[in-house]
């Protein structure tokens, strides 16, 4: 004689709210660890609607999130991928930006990353650096 706490989703499927809590957790460990998320990486958890689920886990948070291919903490990333660049081409080397972030984020992600934060872009002009296709950078 007692409650089942839970929820119903797809086809009546119950999904136990201890279930449904330890995914959350495991998203919100994950981001503040990472201070990224990947979609497949939730989607592998059992989460129909990772994008929703994410945004939904992480809504508290103050951070600037930034949802391509996964979500992003652009506080603690930016830094991070500047600093990563400004040393390629300080070493006058070519540098990959898909080497510099999450497996799963592609050349799309890539581009709405630079036209969204101009600052990459003005960093990597002030230290004289090319983009020779949307991934690659190369010092002059």
């Amino acid at each position: 004689n007692g409650n089942l706490i839970g929820t119903s989703k797809e086809n009546a499927i119950f999904y136990p709210k201890l279930y449904i809590d330890a995914q959350a957790k495991y998203i919100e460990s994950f981001f503040s660890q990472n201070g990224y998320i990947e979609y497949s990486l939730v989607r592998n958890l059992g989460v129909t609607d990772p994008e929703g689920q994410t945004k939904l886990v992480l809504k508290d948070q103050n951070q600037i999130l930034f949802l391509i291919s996964g979500c992003i903490d652009l506080l603690k990333f930016l830094p991070q991928l500047e600093m990563n660049i400004e040393n390629g081409l300080a070493s006058n080397e070519y540098v990959d930006i898909t080497t510099l972030m999450p497996n799963s984020f592609n050349e799309n992600d890539i581009e709405k990353l630079f036209k969204t934060e101009t600052s990459i872009k003005e960093l990597i002009t002030s230290l004289g650096g090319e983009f020779i296709s949307n991934t690659f950078i190369i010092g002059k």
